[in-house]
């Protein structure tokens, strides 16, 4: 199973890293698709904490989502959706107002974001049934991607852009973008892999002073990487990301140590922030901070809203953003470039889905809440520090950007929530009923 997790990953991470054709996209999504049916397989002789059986439940229902708005509605409820009126009146003007048409205004994207579900959606399901030691196997998988994708990246900038990878168009040339379009992306990877990298040396066999050299290298390694990208918004995520990792590298929240380390990485941002700003890289870095209020993203954000209010409740259907954040568009301010994002998930999601998506963020959020409360025994303790770390950089990234679009990042924040809870308990059955067939859940051994 974790072999197969892992090379859904890693295709998704090189062929899923910018904008694919759904022809490159279905080499991930077959098997994607593979790996989701052995998932559902290992459901059936398995038990899981009620956490995750809700999880579960809460996945199907976003797979729902592209699924039932494919379903044509009759031409006079689909001309009487909210924010229809230019919809209705093109359909009118070509002679297609008395045919009934799918929910979605762009059916094909529609199509199109539901196959691309079955990626995260097989790696939450496969990732549930792993235990501790394949959970840290495939950290060590994302690990090891972002080693490669940074390294990558410092090819790239040294030949200024001179290195492609042709699979989708590079937005950032001469920047070390890595496997992604997209520097902000590639430092989420970056920063993500500060706290795996954590809990893969911390749970490694190495003894302690290699183990300490080693993590204090990564870190070293991974924090000029993020830098070297010249994301604003990965560099602000920066300290945060390092907090993870102490967290992790301690192993407990409650320990007291863990309040001098924060103290003395405190101190070590500090100094840090005083040397690289020092440096060319450092320089331009902060030169970039200098201009967030020629950044288009107010503006972006301003029609985006304008658009999720004029399709309330009822949305306009996943992958619409494009044609729907043309119509709100002022006129004074288009270029020869289009917004192909709101560079704000949580608006993007609003829009395309309406309220269904907005009480479904809630549940999750609910439903995180609930998952970080319940007591992890100490085996998966740490493991669930990394996740929380992951799953933050993403959330937090996703205010400004929209890092979930990725296969790679959309395939480690399925990963990552997996991992917030205990993996499955196997049954065997036998004729007069089932037992379990593992240890506790906490200390389950390696699934499938």
């Amino acid at each position: 199973m974790v072999w197969l997790i892992a090379l859904v990953f890693v295709l998704g991470g090189i062929l899923g890293g910018g904008p694919t054709s759904p022809n490159i996209s279905m080499f991930v999504e077959l098997p994607a698709a593979f790996l989701g049916a052995i998932g559902l397989a290992g459901i059936v002789d398995g038990r899981y904490p009620r956490e995750a059986r809700i999880a579960l439940i809460l996945l199907v229902l976003i797979c729902l989502i592209p699924l039932v708005q494919l379903i044509p509605l009759p031409a006079g409820t689909w001309t009487g959706l909210p924010g229809h009126d230019l919809p209705a009146e093109i359909s009118r003007l070509v002679g297609l107002s008395d045919q009934a048409r799918p929910f979605s205004l762009t059916p094909e994207q529609t199509q199109l974001a539901a196959l691309s579900l079955i990626v995260p959606a097989a790696i939450f399901i496969a990732t549930l049934q792993v235990g501790a030691a394949g959970r840290d196997q495939l950290l060590l998988v994302i690990v090891g991607f972002a080693l490669v994708s940074a390294i990558l990246g410092v090819f790239q900038t040294a030949a200024g852009g001179g290195i492609h990878l042709d699979i989708y168009p590079q937005v950032h040339e001469g920047y070390p973008i890595g496997f992604f379009a997209n520097r902000n992306h590639e430092g989420d990877l970056l920063l993500i892999a500060l706290p795996a990298s954590a809990q893969v040396i911390r749970s490694s066999p190495l003894k302690e002073p290699t183990r300490m050299w080693l993590m204090v290298g990564a870190v070293l390694f991974l924090s000029l990487a993020v830098i070297s990208t010249q994301s604003r918004t990965a560099a602000s995520l920066l300290p945060i990301a390092l907090g993870g990792t102490l967290v992790v590298w301690i192993g407990d929240i409650r320990d007291r140590r863990i309040w001098i380390a924060f103290a003395g990485l405190a101190v070590a941002v500090l100094v840090a922030f005083a040397l690289v700003k020092l440096t060319p890289i450092g320089h331009r870095l902060l030169a970039r901070f200098s201009t967030v209020g020629d950044d288009q993203r107010p503006e972006i954000w301003k029609n985006s809203w304008a658009a999720v209010v004029a399709f309330w409740p009822t949305g306009s259907g996943i992958g619409s953003f494009v044609p729907v954040y043309q119509m709100f568009e002022d006129l004074n301010s288009v270029q020869d470039t289009w917004v192909n994002h709101a560079h704000n998930d949580y608006m993007e999601i609003l829009l395309e889905t309406g309220i269904v998506g907005a009480v479904l963020i809630a549940a999750y959020a609910i439903l995180a809440g609930a998952t970080l409360l319940a007591e992890a025994p100490k085996p998966l303790r740490s493991q669930r520090y990394t996740a929380v770390s992951m799953i933050f950089i993403i959330l937090a990234h996703s205010l400004t950007d929209y890092p979930l679009r990725t296969f790679a990042l959309a395939s480690i924040f399925a990963l990552a929530n997996a991992m917030l809870f205990l993996p499955r308990e196997r049954i065997r059955v036998r004729r007069r009923g089932s037992y379990p067939a593992s240890p506790p859940p906490g200390f389950a051994a390696e699934g499938a």
